[in-house]
């Protein structure tokens, strides 16, 4: 036990230069232990295990025969400060989500954040109240976000609405291991979601109240981003105009769904989120430009130091801009990095390592710690990481190529063949970039998206060259002159250069197989992959190519992952199911359009069509109505109905009823297995898979166990067994007529 500890010992000392790095891996490691418990655990537990841990390593390291000892007790200290300072963010969250679903609801509220539409706005209101609230107060404060499709009046941040919506909680995952939006909306603070045809400006003496700083600072700041996107789509209506408002304030919303899945296809949807490469081509040109400017002051340059006086002005700028993205992880993320870079100018250090990937990381997970679970989080860190890890290993080649290509010219044919090695080597790295990034992104947008961009490389060498040398300094000149009103000529740059990287995305889009729809990947599969691909960019030495296991294992995760039979969803109004060919059916193309493109996404598949018309060629299946219908796959006789109302059911004709809507009542003596609207409802969406006459079921409920932002409550029904169908049947699924009846009139 000894001499492995101190084998262990020798390989942390030989990471000394990537300690920091570790750290913010092992302190991930703990916000990740956390999502994965099926129950919320007590913050006394994992905050007494991190108070020992700090205390222990302490003491080994000042103690010289326990020094062995001092890296394990850190590691462990650090883990346990990843999950108590997780378990306390959601101690500290206070969201009262919407329980049901609200049909016309009288709502009032404040405008918190505005977010234009292709067609109509989008409002967040914070507080919203339900209701027509009376002299004695207003009800619980909500957070809501509304689709309103016609606005009335000119409605900024800071005024009071009124507005009759249809309401509805956040949702939870379209099936389990999916995406979860609800647990995104409850550390976000957002209570539900909705729809309204009008919104009205209200302004009366009980809406007149006084707001604390940070209201009236988030009002000002989302009123500018506001008017600076007004601004833009009057000097550039249409696609141009949309893409410009999400480069320079962070606003996709106004983009048609065709240009984002071209922009998503092509590998470019990076550009639409503002990040590191926005972020760092502003600060750098405010950076230089300021030093270029102060330059043409000889006294000043040669007595002043300059360069440290453009560093402020450029992180200035950083923070400025950062406001008008509002702030997102990538954002914060890149921030925080050109924040760390110019200190280090500011304190004649080198600014580029790893180390200042990994601190950045650090105050991210410390400050939001439930932003590590999003794909933001998760792909902008593994770009820059790769990023940084392949130039640094690759920085003494680079140099030998760049001194060969760009010798000093003695002639003008030297000076021609200087400036073609240069274009040779800025391609070089070009492409070296745009494959470390699309490499180290894979396997994160395949988790998310299940989604593989074939030409990401080709489009972002064509379009990250016009972002940083047209779009970005256009924007910025924008910006600097929209207060004197001599923006214009700058947008009208602006907009070619977003038509440009249009014309890219949708070009790109067009190649052939220039997407391919992967199924779904177990979460130890993107694990194993992370693992893999932090060993690769960490390690040391020839056991770096260790991590490439990973890589193997995610492979073999999305080879090996079984896939369902039939999806239902957590309303029961949409059910899918896969043929004896292997291509998947459902039940309507109307019907919840993001579950099932959710679904058919996780299944690697793109449209489908309904069982209605299947039926009319196919043998497997046979349909009374489109949403009654009878199928065998694997030797079992499914029967589903998704009506509402009632009909009549022959248990004996079918070995598994699917009636999410309702509830129904067999025989004693029926071996039909039964989900009807009590398993529903206890258990949210659902996958079977059918297999030697065994159906096994997989939850929504069961998969997110009892956490605060879980829908359901009760893990009932996570998997039942064919051969346990009658008991199933008679004791679970059993209930009467009547109550039906009853319970569809009270909904």
């Amino acid at each position: 036990m000894v001499s492995l500890l101190a084998v262990a010992h020798d390989q942390i000392i030989a990471q000394r230069e990537n300690w920091p790095c570790w750290l913010a891996v092992i302190l991930g490691c703990g916000i990740t232990c956390y999502f994965s418990l099926p129950v919320e655990p007590p913050l006394w537990l994992p905050a007494l295990l991190c108070a020992a841990s700090f205390s222990g390593a302490i003491f080994f390291g000042l103690s010289g025969r326990g020094r062995i000892l001092f890296w394990p007790a850190l590691f462990f200290g650090v883990f346990c400060l990843g999950f108590t300072g997780m378990t306390y963010r959601t101690l500290s969250a206070t969201p009262h989500m919407l329980t049901d679903d609200l049909p016309g609801a009288y709502v009032s509220g404040r405008v918190a954040r505005t977010e234009p539409l292709p067609n109509g706005l989008r409002l967040t209101l914070s507080p919203a109240f339900l209701g027509r609230y009376t002299e004695n107060g207003r009800g619980e404060p909500l957070s809501l976000r509304i689709t309103v499709l016609r606005p009335v009046g000119d409605i900024v941040p800071g005024d009071w609405v009124r507005l009759r919506a249809d309401l509805r909680p956040p949702s939870p995952p379209s099936a389990p291991g999916s995406y979860d939006f609800r647990r995104q909306a409850f550390f976000d603070g957002l209570d539900g979601t909705g729809f309204a045809f009008r919104a009205f400006k209200q302004d009366t003496a009980e809406d007149r109240q006084a707001t604390s700083f940070r209201d009236s600072y988030d009002d000002w700041a989302d009123t500018l981003r506001q008017r600076i996107g007004d601004r833009i789509s009057a000097v550039l209506p249409g696609p141009p105009g949309a893409l410009a408002i999400a480069l320079v304030v962070g606003n996709q919303t106004a983009l048609r769904k065709a240009d984002m899945d071209a922009m998503r296809d092509s590998g470019l949807a990076h550009l639409l989120s503002i990040s590191g490469l926005h972020i760092s081509l502003a600060a750098g040109l405010m950076f230089f430009s300021v030093r270029f400017l102060l330059a043409f002051f000889p006294w000043l340059a040669l007595r002043a130091p300059i360069k440290k006086w453009a560093a402020v002005m450029a992180l200035g700028g950083a923070f400025f801009y950062a406001i008008l993205a509002g702030a997102t992880v990538p954002t914060q993320r890149s921030v925080i990095m050109t924040g760390i870079v110019f200190g280090g100018i500011l304190l004649d250090r080198s600014p580029i390592s790893l180390r200042l990937v990994a601190w950045s990381a650090i105050a991210l997970m410390l400050w939001q710690p439930d932003s590590l679970m999003g794909p933001s989080f998760q792909m902008s860190y593994a770009a820059v990481l790769a990023l940084v890890a392949a130039f640094d290993g690759l920085r003494q080649p680079l140099l030998s190529m760049r001194r060969s290509l760009t010798a000093p010219p003695a002639d003008i044919g030297g000076r021609v063949l200087s400036y073609g090695g240069q274009a040779i080597f800025w391609l070089t790295t070009m492409v070296l970039s745009s494959l470390a990034a699309s490499l180290a992104t894979a396997p994160f947008g395949l988790y998310h998206f299940n989604r593989l961009q074939f030409y990401g490389i080709a489009a972002n060498m064509l379009a990250v060259p016009i972002t940083g040398f047209a779009i970005m300094p256009a924007a910025v000149i924008a910006l600097l002159l929209m207060p004197l009103g001599l923006d214009e000529p700058a947008l009208h740059v602006l907009g070619w250069g977003c038509e440009a990287v249009l014309w890219v995305a949708h070009t790109v889009q067009d190649w052939p197989q220039a997407v391919m729809a992967i199924p779904a990947m177990p979460a130890w599969g993107l694990i194993a992959a992370a693992a893999g691909f932090l060993w690769l960019c960490l390690g040391k030495g020839k056991i770096r190519a260790l991590g490439l296991v990973g890589v193997v294992l995610m492979v073999v995760s999305i080879v090996i992952q079984p896939v369902p039979d039939v999806f239902v969803s957590a309303s029961g109004r949409l059910l899918a199911m896969r043929g004896p060919d292997g291509q998947w059916a459902v039940s309507s193309n109307r019907s919840e359009r993001l579950v099932r493109e959710t679904w058919l996404r996780r299944v690697g598949q793109g449209k489908s069509p309904t069982f209605d018309k299947l039926a009319a060629t196919q043998s497997w299946i046979s349909c009374t109505y489109p949403d009654m219908c009878l199928a065998k796959i694997a030797g079992q006789r499914i029967f589903f109905d998704l009506g509402r109302v009632p009909s009549p059911i022959d248990c004996a004709s079918a070995d598994l009823i699917i009636v999410p809507q309702r509830w129904i009542r067999c025989p004693a003596d029926s071996r039909a297995m039964i989900i009807d609207r009590r398993m529903s409802r206890s258990a949210g969406a659902m996958t079977l898979r059918i297999a030697n006459r065994t159906v096994q079921i997989d939850s929504v409920a069961a998969s997110l166990g009892n956490r605060p932002w879980s829908a359901y409550r009760e893990t009932a029904y996570p998997t039942i067994d064919a051969d346990k169908k009658g008991q199933a049947s008679a004791s679970d699924s059993v209930s009467s007529e009547e109550d039906t009846s009853s319970d569809d009139v009270s909904d």
